[in-house]
């Protein structure tokens, strides 16, 4: 399943102290209809949310909403979209592949690969990986593949500012983390220099 910027409403929706039944008892009708809407998606979200713990981990869950939240935060401005896929098409049975529609643009004058890495390392992924206590992950090795933009910004009107309806070019960066190097890390045995060292960054 897919998580978007739907979560961020969604998850607020569930926070409430009435929980999502609270939105659906505004004084309106139009309001109590918004509200019993955003309810059945809270629960389909939930619905959704188990069954990918249940197939693959509960931290699977954790890193598929702060992966999301993380992408926001580091300034996505295009749809962004996390998916847990199962086992990596790329690495085979033992990793985990989550592939990360981050909704970054980034100006192709200036930002290369190291500079689109460093953003997606220190920025998204690392935070995520923070907030791990436990790898329940099943597969427990990790591939995650990030999608981003490029776009010429000198030829945007004005200048310098990302068109979010121009053409843009779509790059992928794929960060491979064997189990071993990510227990290592989240029992921390080993600190994010040592998992930075050891992990594979392809295209």
């Amino acid at each position: 399943m897919k998580i978007s910027i739907m979560l961020t409403v969604l998850l607020l929706a569930s926070a409430m102290p009435g929980g999502a039944d609270e939105l659906a008892t505004s004084n309106s009708p139009p309001d109590i209809q918004q509200g019993e809407a955003i309810k059945r998606a809270v629960n389909r979200l939930a619905e959704a949310l188990a069954e990918t713990a249940e197939k693959w981990g509960g931290d699977a869950v954790a890193l598929q909403a702060n992966l999301l939240i993380n992408s926001l935060k580091a300034g996505a401005v295009l749809s962004t979209e996390v998916q847990v896929v199962g086992p990596s098409s790329v690495y085979g049975a033992d990793f985990l592949q989550i592939d990360v529609d981050t909704g970054l643009l980034l100006d192709l004058e200036v930002s290369g690969r190291e500079v689109a890495d460093e953003l997606l390392w220190g920025s998204v992924l690392l935070p995520s990986l923070e907030r791990m206590e436990t790898v329940d992950l099943d597969p427990a090795g990790l591939d995650v593949a990030f999608a981003y933009e490029l776009q010429d910004f000198s030829q945007n009107d004005p200048p310098s500012r990302p068109d979010l309806a121009g053409p843009t070019q779509v790059r992928t960066l794929r960060y491979r983390i064997d189990s071993g190097q990510l227990r290592s890390y989240v029992y921390r045995e080993t600190d994010a220099a040592d998992l930075r060292a050891l992990l594979t960054v392809t295209e």
